[in-house]
């Protein structure tokens, strides 16, 4: 019998094998090609849902991640639950930390032996440990990255010309001065190529968007926003918000979130049409830009992608003018102290990368974050009344994520009990169902009926992870 061929060794003396560099060359943009970043980490988020569903979430150290996190964010505890599957999981997960964090609500309020005012995690939560682990991987990705740029010459290919602007906007940090002289007049052509598909047809202005905001498989997550309402100038704030409060079905910060969210995109629908300046109300940050393509109307669409282009060449060029040192007159040229140049551009290069990794300001973002704390200064106030107390308590109460930020928010000492004994009241009816569900799944107790508990897993992720996704601001 024929031996098995043996694989080819290289002796050291061989070069080593020319790593593919065609995809990322400047071209790429032109040539249709999504940012490698993009299609690398593309498949990360299937990937993580995987392990964690079948193996990761009963470790202790995921396990405790989650309870300093305070569960998923919103995008990865929708993700997690799109899989039927992963019902046993979560529910196991999520009776764990209900348990914990009711445990941490139970405590005596007043106890501050600790020296802090809030008891840990709600102080300050730690990342979600799936966006944190993504961004290690993305950080890592963009690390390999950073050799083969550095080492690049000009005329040569590099990986600049077709990487999404979020991306490039991470890789800029990373880089030298002479890298980053090297590749800004690259991408700002990368930009300027992005901003003449963005009137193209379906396809480019797909395109263009990709370049604008990345690829984002978590988009299709975002919810719609809610229907069109007939908007009159005697509409109430406050009637509005204790119908939310007497819902049992969401959070009423949430609900408001997702209000505020609607009404912005509802306003500019309606006046971009009509020539109305809205270039400082569009949406900028990648999240709320893929929102908006899934969402809002071509017209709509084009205007957000063309204006994240136009601030992000804007951005760039800035670090071009501020890295590209003033020409010296002949007469000043002096060949013995070259050293005072350098000196001189290290102020404006540490400058550039800060500017570079800093993220364009989101007015959606900022309108979302003030609708936030707006609704809850609300209830602080509302919470005062004993009749507003008894809808609070009979209603949802709060996610998690808001209750944390109600109490960052320092409220009286009498609201503050209120919330923390409405909260883990709810959490302990919820671990009550959590553990209601998973003994009816026992072999033994098969003959029982499954009731309203069956579903308590997916209220779980939606109390730990929210009815609406934070803003990035």
């Amino acid at each position: 019998m024929a031996d098995p061929p043996r694989s080819t060794v290289r002796s050291p003396a061989d070069p080593a094998p020319v790593r593919e560099r065609e995809e990322y060359s400047l071209p790429g943009t032109q040539k249709g090609e999504r940012c490698p970043l993009c299609r690398r980490t593309s498949t990360w988020d299937e990937k993580y849902r995987f392990w964690f569903l079948q193996e990761n979430h009963s470790f202790p150290e995921t396990l405790e991640r989650l309870s300093r996190s305070l569960g998923f964010c919103f995008f990865h505890g929708a993700h997690a639950a799109l899989d039927p599957s992963g019902q046993s999981a979560l529910t196991l997960v999520h009776d764990v930390l209900a348990s914990r964090v009711g445990s941490i609500l139970s405590r005596d309020p007043g106890n501050r032996s600790n020296g802090k005012r809030f008891p840990s995690p709600f102080a300050l939560p730690d990342p979600c440990p799936a966006c944190e682990d993504r961004n290690d991987a993305i950080g890592r990705t963009l690390s390999s990255l950073v050799p083969e740029i550095e080492q690049a010459r000009f005329g040569c290919p590099t990986p600049v010309g077709s990487l999404c602007f979020p991306h490039f906007r991470s890789l800029g940090p990373r880089l030298s001065r002479q890298a980053l002289l090297r590749i800004l007049p690259l991408y700002d052509t990368a930009l300027s190529t992005a901003l003449d598909m963005g009137s193209a047809g379906n396809e480019s202005l797909s395109l263009a968007l990709s370049i604008a905001a990345g690829d984002d498989g978590m988009s299709g997550l975002f919810p719609p926003p809610f229907g069109r309402r007939v908007q009159s100038a005697s509409r109430s704030p406050v009637a509005d918000f204790l119908e939310y409060l007497c819902a049992d079905d969401a959070c009423p910060v949430c609900r408001e979130m997702s209000r505020a969210w609607s009404e912005w995109m509802d306003w500019l629908t309606d006046n971009l049409p009509r020539g109305v300046e809205v270039r400082d109300l569009l949406p900028v940050c990648p999240t709320h830009l893929h929102a908006t393509s899934r969402l809002g109307n071509r017209r709509l669409i084009v205007a957000s992608t063309r204006n994240v282009l136009h601030l992000a060449r804007d951005q760039v060029r800035l670090g071009v003018e501020t890295l590209s040192p003033p020409p010296v007159p002949d007469r000043k040229k002096s060949p013995f102290r070259p050293g005072r140049l350098f000196q001189r551009d290290e102020g404006p290069f540490r400058e550039v990368r800060r500017s570079l990794g800093r993220p364009l300001p989101c007015p959606v973002c900022r309108r979302l974050a003030i609708a936030r704390d707006r609704a809850i200064l609300l209830l602080f106030a509302l919470l005062e009344s004993p009749q507003h107390q008894t809808r609070f308590s009979t209603g949802y109460g709060l996610c998690l994520g808001h209750f944390s930020r109600s109490l960052s928010l320092k409220p009286s000492e009498r609201v503050r009990t209120i919330l923390m004994e409405v909260e883990a009241a709810k959490l302990d009816l919820l671990r009550w169902e959590l553990e209601e569900s998973m003994r009816k799944d026992a072999w033994m107790f098969r003959p029982e009926k499954a009731g309203a508990e069956r579903t308590a897993w997916i209220r779980a992720v939606r109390r730990f992870s929210g009815s609406f996704p934070e803003c990035d601001e």
